[in-house]
């Protein structure tokens, strides 16, 4: 990975931080809500009830959020594939020629 691939990606982090912190507080409130309300648990059980379901929807969104879109891996795949090109030699040389030999047409065209 590449400087501009970390940068692709903290971008679409970046993007999804704040849809995914309201989302994870929103779900956090139901959860409390939803256990609270239930008259049979005691209040030891609800208190753990509720931080497993913390845990378990931190995991899940934690995964969601680290998971980059369709378009950003794109984007990187098509980043990492460019630079390969680029310090790839013989693709070097044959680009090199190649300007050369424009160049060599060019003037022939001009003279």
């Amino acid at each position: 990975m590449n400087n501009l691939t970390l940068w692709i990606y903290s971008i679409e982090l970046t993007a999804k931080l704040s849809i995914s912190l309201l989302f994870f507080c929103g779900l956090i409130i139901l959860s409390i809500l939803c256990i609270a309300i239930d008259r049979d648990f005691t209040q030891q059980e609800k208190e753990n009830k509720i931080s497993k379901r913390i845990k378990r929807i931190s995991a899940f969104l934690l995964i969601i959020f680290l998971i980059p879109s369709k378009k950003t891996m794109y984007a990187m795949l098509g980043v990492n594939v460019i630079n390969k090109i680029v310090e790839n030699e013989r693709i070097d040389s044959i680009t090199q020629k190649s300007i050369l030999l424009l160049e060599k047409k060019i003037d022939n065209l001009l003279k």
